[in-house]
């Protein structure tokens, strides 16, 4: 058998690992974006297997091509024509499944960008694993089926390969999924922006030590030692990553609950002076209603007047405690309330909410809180008429909170996602809303109406 023959045998071996691989690729960087996809699930595989097979049918045809022209090749050129031909192949495909991916996912540029840098790191991994594999295949042949021919170890070669792309595809799926997905729509883009710089790395160490190797004649310890390195390397960044989310979100939960605290007690506070500001007025009403009995005896109803209207200024303002029967939402709707009237914007509320619902107070504490904030910012650039709406309401098992306010209609979006005007990103409130609308099989709505942004959030009531 010519090596005309055997190449071009492999090749069409090949195409269908690389089809694999590259579905592979596709699936993995859309996973920790499930909920965020434009597109029904079962349209974005049509469109993967339509498109993986497009760009691999060229780059097939093109090798196919210069396989045949065996004459004019030498076994070191076309080695390394092989190596720049797959990493041009490779580094195409990777920049266009992010324009596809960005194009096809609601979320912030930097964390589509990150899962893509991760996704290629799942690829050096499987290119690792690959090359090892390929050795014990042949050697495995060597040692007990020296006879057979060579288009038979190819074809056991690559059904290996898919068998491994198929598992590591299976475990970084679930890990994707299971880890990084929750982490990922909690954390700021900034903080994922930093950490795209470690895949990256990862990637750029990996292929320089993948042509050490190939061309310098390394031994075979060597290589499967390496191999062991990246394995070890691999998994350590990936319970880096996900210890980094978990200590992040740890701080941002830190923050609001400290949050949260310190409006409970700017809540308490006011009620406490409200109370006293009560017991002093009642322990001085014998003393003022002896002052109105003088007047109304001796006839002096000016004075009487005069009297009363200098009162009614030493009593305080009506404290209105109770917007619902949650006391940790009710001191987040003081807190923010309160700075909405002190801006000068009316606020409607219609609350319903117990006291346990089935819903964390943290969680509440942070979708009422992130809305009120940006309700509150968005308001305040208006000159008059400022106004917020909020309502809640539990319907079966569903509460459905909707935060209304104007706005001066000046919007950054990115498709259907509304960004933030300050970072140009998706925000960090935004983000955690979104999150815990997910923690509770719900949902998240941020649509306008003319001169109005309206939030809407249902979560789903714990069966509890």
């Amino acid at each position: 058998m010519s090596i005309t023959t055997i190449l071009s045998f492999f090749l069409e071996l090949f195409f269908w690992y690389d089809f694999l691989f590259f579905f592979c690729f596709f699936l993995l960087c859309y996973m920790p974006f499930i909920n965020d996809i434009t597109r029904s699930k079962q349209r974005i595989i049509v469109e993967v297997t339509i498109f993986s097979i497009l760009y691999l049918l060229p780059w097939h045809i093109f090798f196919e091509y210069v396989y045949s022209l065996e004459g004019i090749w030498e076994w070191e050129h076309f080695i390394i024509f092989n190596r720049v031909s797959n990493y041009l192949k490779n580094w195409i495909f990777f920049a266009l499944v992010f324009l596809i991916a960005r194009k096809n996912i609601s979320n912030n540029v930097w964390k589509i960008l990150f899962v893509v840098l991760l996704v290629t790191n799942w690829e050096c991994i499987q290119g690792s694993l690959y090359a090892y594999s390929s050795r014990l295949v042949f050697s495995f042949f060597v040692k007990f089926y020296h006879f057979a021919e060579l288009s038979v170890i190819l074809t056991a070669d690559i059904i290996v390969q898919m068998i491994i792309i198929i598992i590591l595809f299976l475990v970084f799926a679930w890990v994707f999924y299971r880890f990084l997905k929750p982490h990922l729509n909690m954390t700021d883009p900034g903080v994922i922006k930093k950490l795209c710089v470690i895949p990256v790395l990862f990637y750029v160490l990996y292929n320089i030590n993948l042509e050490i190797h190939y061309h310098y004649d390394s031994s075979v310890v060597m290589r499967n030692f390496t191999v062991f390195l990246i394995l070890i390397f691999a998994l350590t960044s990936v319970y880096f990553f996900v210890m980094l989310f978990r200590m992040y979100h740890n701080i941002s939960k830190t923050k609001q609950v400290e949050q949260q605290l310190k409006m409970q007690d700017e809540h308490y506070t006011a009620l406490q002076e409200y109370v006293a500001d009560a017991r002093r007025i009642r322990h001085d009403m014998r003393q003022h209603l002896s002052v109105f009995m003088s007047y109304i005896d001796t006839g002096k109803t000016d004075n009487l007047v005069e009297y009363i209207n200098e009162y009614k200024k030493t009593i305080p303002d009506s404290v209105d405690v109770l917007y619902c029967e949650n006391h940790a939402v009710n001191a987040i709707l003081y807190h923010y309330i309160g700075r909405a009237k002190s801006e000068n914007i009316n606020v409607d509320v219609h609350t319903e909410l117990p006291k346990n619902c089935g819903i964390n107070d943290i969680d509440l504490c942070i979708v009422f809180g992130n809305s009120l904030e940006n309700a509150i910012e968005a308001a305040q650039k208006l000159l008059n008429n400022r106004f917020i709406k909020i309502c809640s309401k539990i319907t079966g098992n569903l509460l459905t909170i909707v935060i209304e306010n104007n706005f001066d209609n000046i919007v950054k979006k990115d498709g259907d996602e509304f960004l933030s005007l300050k970072s140009g990103g998706e925000g960090i409130g935004t983000s955690s809303i979104k999150a815990i609308a997910e923690k509770y099989d719900g949902s998240v709505q941020f649509d306008t109406d003319g001169s109005i942004f309206r939030t809407t959030v249902i979560l789903r009531l714990s069966k509890d």
